[in-house]
């Protein structure tokens, strides 16, 4: 909602249309939306690489200091574990990171 507030002022485009629709690629590139879900995966992907690329970056090394008891390149390549991820970590950041790349693996089927 408020991103249709702040597109369109306030003013909901092609109420009718329906969501499928104004997410196609192609010709009707002037209703198209862009898919949130693709965006927060990609910015997730990208946290994760730096977790396990680049463990000596200094926001790495403040969100592995958040975590107790796991180094983030463990919580990450293991399993989906059977408790949530802020079991792990007091951060936020680190717990939604984990969350949506939990969610990434079950989407993709990588669970196993």
């Amino acid at each position: 909602r408020w991103l249709a507030q702040l597109l369109h002022h306030s003013r909901v485009p092609g109420s009718r249309i329906q969501k499928t629709v104004r997410q196609t690629r192609g010709n009707v590139a002037v209703l198209a939306l862009p898919n949130l879900q693709f965006y927060l995966w990609a910015a997730t992907a990208g946290r994760v690489r730096g977790w396990v690329k680049e463990p000596g970056a200094e926001w790495g090394r403040m969100d592995e200091s958040s975590c107790a008891g796991r180094s983030l390149q463990a919580l990450v390549t293991t399993t989906l574990p059977s408790t949530p991820p802020a079991r792990y970590s007091n951060s936020p950041m680190v717990v939604t990171t984990l969350w949506t790349w939990y969610q990434m693996g079950q989407h993709f089927g990588l669970t196993k």
